[in-house]
Parts: C-alpha cells; sequence; structure tokens
C-alpha cells in the first residue's frame, strides 16, 4: 500500500513538473480595446501573424475590452486588431520566450468608408389573396413591363383571353 503511494506521488510530481515546463515558453500578450472616445470595444477579434502572414494565434476582447493571448512562439510578429465599423489595427510586436507583454490601450478608430444609409425595399407580392378577392399586383409583373393590357390579363390567374375576348374562370 505504501509503495503505491510513493508510485502515485512520484507519479504527479513528475506531471506537475511537465506541465510546469511546458507552460514556461509560453508568453501571455495582454491589453484593451477601445474606440477614439475611450469607450471599450467588446467581442473584437485580436490575432497574432508571423512575418510571412501565417496565423499564430486570436482571441477576442471581452465585455470591457481586455484581451489576452498566449503564444508558445517567440520573435517578430504582427498584432490585428479587427472590429466593424472600424479599421484594422496592426503593431509590430517582439515575443520572447516566457515573457509576458502588455501592448496596453489599442484605440481603433472609425471606418470612413460606412455607409450613410441603408434602404429596404419591399415589392408587394405578385398575388395576394384575400378573403373575398385575389389581388393581381401588375406593376410586379414582367408582362407589366413588356407588354400591352391584353398580356397582362393573359398572365392574371383565373382570366382568360381567347382572340381579344376576355372571360373569368370560376
Amino acid at each position: 500500500m505504501v509503495l503505491k503511494i510513493v508510485a502515485i506521488g512520484f507519479f504527479l510530481s513528475f506531471a506537475v513538473g511537465q506541465l510546469l515546463q511546458a507552460q514556461e515558453g509560453v508568453s501571455v500578450i495582454s491589453g484593451r480595446v477601445t474606440d477614439e472616445a475611450q469607450t471599450p470595444i467588446a467581442f473584437a477579434n485580436i490575432v497574432i501573424r508571423d512575418t510571412l502572414n501565417n496565423l499564430v494565434t486570436g482571441s477576442i476582447s471581452d465585455t470591457t475590452g481586455v484581451f489576452r493571448l498566449h503564444v508558445g512562439k517567440t520573435g517578430p510578429f504582427v498584432l490585428e486588431v479587427h472590429f466593424m465599423g472600424y479599421r484594422t489595427y496592426q503593431k509590430h510586436i517582439t515575443i520572447a520566450k516566457g515573457n509576458p507583454l502588455d501592448v496596453g490601450t489599442l484605440i481603433l478608430s472609425a471606418d470612413e468608408h460606412m455607409l450613410s444609409e441603408v434602404k429596404v425595399v419591399k415589392d408587394k407580392p405578385l398575388i395576394e389573396q384575400r378573403i373575398d378577392r385575389l389581388v393581381f399586383h401588375v406593376e410586379n409583373s414582367v408582362a407589366a413591363s413588356n407588354g400591352d393590357a391584353l398580356d397582362v390579363l393573359s398572365a392574371t390567374p383565373g382570366v382568360a383571353v381567347r382572340a381579344d375576348r376576355i372571360s373569368l374562370i370560376g
């Protein structure tokens, strides 16, 4: 029994030592993302790219704009911050093995190419069924733009046009 306890203790100390050694080479990059009015930007995308523009790691900022990235590599990198409605922020950083890096407050500026307005346009349906009648909206019909009144009537459900004679079906 004592031998089992000693073996388990030895195994746990070895596993914890390996875990701590693996964590030793990981650098933590932290900072905060705000706009020009110092308002925190929540859920901004923060990515680290290497010099060949390959993605190394990424994360998002929390509701207070704070982020933390864990990077296992060392050397020169580019830190990018993306958020809709703002210009992409880039900062060149150098990561040393196991050293934390606080990049401070990263201020995003508004994108000047934003739309000033958006129009949502809805056309009426071609056929609208009401309780007492069937309404055919001719302004939405292809026949109305390319033909005459007889072409529109011949495309209308429930109307038959034969040899310039119009009759209702039903």
